[in-house]
């Protein structure tokens, strides 16, 4: 595929194009909120999202900011969002093709 289609795909597939669609009110909700749980929590590096996994160690002299880069609760967060984006890509694909599949 050419970069422009790429691109092109990207911008249409888009999570605000998708909920500014005619979704079922629920679902659109439910997306929505997933979006920015997903931004919030580290999609994309933001304040919020470093901060939750990060320490400062201050020494005489010396400070220190760490990354938690095994962080259990964070892994068990994403792994839920995972959960639940396939859950919506399965309820989009029902809305999308209802009358074809269902």
């Amino acid at each position: 595929a050419s970069r422009a289609s790429k691109v092109a795909v990207t911008r249409e597939f888009h999570a605000k194009n998708i909920i500014k669609t005619d979704l079922v009110d629920p679902l659109r909700t439910e997306v929505d909120t997933l979006y920015e749980l997903t931004i919030d929590e580290g999609a994309h590096p933001n304040l919020g999202s470093f901060i939750s996994s990060a320490s400062q160690r201050n020494e005489p002299g010396f400070m220190a900011l760490e990354h938690l880069y095994l962080n259990v609760p964070a892994i068990e967060s994403c792994t839920r969002h995972c959960i639940t984006t396939g859950e919506n890509c399965l309820e989009l694909f029902r809305e999308v093709f209802d009358d074809w599949i269902w």
